[in-house]
């Protein structure tokens, strides 16, 4: 979530399925997010600048428009709430970035239940509206971007195309 402080730790591999008590995790780090809509230098945190200002709308625009120097969807990106990094960014974006700039709260709820409820590609779904609120996840199947998530079969060079879709949480997870 934007404006939030989380404390990481990463588990080594041999920690699956054992995660409590597990010795081998790093020390905690803590991590900043930015703000929502804040898309373009300054960012805050670190600086006490207020954001997002019109830069970061205008920055967002840029994306939209695909021009050099504009930041990457991963930055601009706000609507759905989690980034799809083979969507373009659109007028949903640009809305929920003036939206922000006026002062409006951000729009999405906190983070999801850990581990996720959902059990991978149980339920097939064609949009998310058969995912009981949570999200459905195509991916593509052969060519270069194999298992990598898709929109469209465009999303998948090299002879793969963009398959079934299965339901995942709202923060697009699943559980095995």
């Amino acid at each position: 979530m934007p404006s939030s402080t989380y404390e990481l730790q990463s588990y080594a591999a041999t920690c699956k399925g054992i995660e409590v008590g597990c010795p081998d995790v790093s020390p905690t780090v803590a991590m900043v997010t930015r703000r929502s809509g804040d898309a373009s230098t300054p960012f805050n945190p670190p600086s006490a600048s207020a954001q997002p200002d019109g830069n970061d709308v205008i920055a967002v625009l840029n994306k939209f428009k695909n021009l050099p120097g504009a930041p990457s969807k991963l930055a601009a990106q706000i609507q759905p709430n989690i980034p799809e990094l083979n969507a373009d960014v659109s007028g949903l974006d640009i809305s929920a970035t003036v939206d922000a700039f006026k002062g409006a709260a951000y729009p999405f709820s906190g983070p999801c239940a850990c581990p996720s409820t959902v059990t991978c590609e149980t339920t097939a779904c064609s949009s998310a509206a058969a995912c009981s609120g949570g999200m459905c996840e195509k991916t593509c199947v052969g060519g270069t971007n194999d298992d990598q998530p898709c929109v469209s079969t465009a999303h998948c060079p090299g002879g793969g195309t963009c398959g079934t879709g299965f339901c995942r949480d709202r923060c697009g997870r699943c559980s095995p």
